[in-house]
């Protein structure tokens, strides 16, 4: 934890990974399970978080040297780097990524930053099980930041990330969400053969969280292309989505709702 925020139940929690739950649509508290107001407030709990700055420079993992962007980047790219550093690398990257302002500005004033996007892209291509995750979860930090969907994009990420989607990989279903908030993303979309068969098989099985980010990207689609409309539709989504306007997940519910305000208006566009 390095960035440790109190919710309005009163237990505490690292700040990424609550917002990663309260982005995917929950309004409980994980622990107490009891509902939270609509608009959650994160209160910096600085008590814990001089606990753990004064505990960093003791903890091997924690330690600053070892987090420099071009260490990490170094460490990921070299083909002599075993997998568990690999990880170590990719963990690192990601969590700093979220939560260290100064890291960040670091990583993306780096000339190595392409190279870290496009051996996450690589990864996410030529690796396995747990490499592959954990390179969809740094590449998603990173696009977070719209300077960087570009060059994930120049990098051959879209035809890779629906492939790993394809294969089950739900992480890449959220870069994906991601990188189609960018003309370019959209752009390569509309170029890959299956792109809307992938996004609307996982609207049938995927979680609430990859159909949330399924939904972004199709709606995002369809918005700017009337031959993604007419795919949509032939491929049955807009009854899929008139099942999910009563998900019990609220960005499910309100993402779906708008595919299926659009996809209602374009219907005359099948005969």
């Amino acid at each position: 934890m390095s960035d440790p925020v109190i919710l309005s139940s009163g237990h505490t929690f690292d700040r990424s990974s609550i917002q990663r739950w309260l982005d995917a649509g929950h309004r409980t508290c994980p622990i107490t399970k009891l509902p939270l107001p609509e608009h959650s407030s994160l209160i910096p709990n600085h008590a814990l978080r001089s606990l753990i700055s004064n505990y960093a420079p003791i903890n091997p993992l924690i330690n600053s040297s070892n987090s420099h962007p071009q260490t990490l980047i170094s460490t990921l790219t070299s083909p002599s780097s075993p997998l568990p550093s690999k990880l170590h690398a990719l963990h690192h990257l990601t969590r700093l990524s979220h939560s260290d302002s100064l890291f960040r500005r670091r990583l993306f004033n780096s000339p190595a930053l392409p190279g870290s996007i496009n051996a996450l892209v690589t990864l996410l291509r030529d690796g396995k099980g747990r490499e592959r995750k954990e390179a969809a979860t740094a590449l998603y930090a990173l696009c977070s930041f719209p300077d960087n969907r570009r060059k994930a994009v120049e990098c051959g990420a879209v035809p890779v990330l629906f492939r790993c989607a394809d294969s089950g990989l739900e992480r890449s279903v959220e870069v994906i969400g991601v990188l189609s908030k960018s003309k370019e993303g959209r752009e390569q979309m509309e170029r890959f053969c299956g792109c809307v068969q992938i996004l609307t098989r996982v609207f049938r099985n995927g979680s609430s969280r990859g159909v949330q980010y399924a939904l972004m990207a199709l709606y995002s689609l369809c918005c700017h292309s009337q031959e993604t409309v007419v795919e949509a539709l032939k491929n049955g989504v807009l009854e899929i989505c008139q099942g999910l306007v009563e998900d019990d997940n609220v960005t499910v519910r309100r993402n779906s709702s708008c595919l299926v305000q659009l996809l209602r208006g374009n219907t005359h566009r099948l005969s």
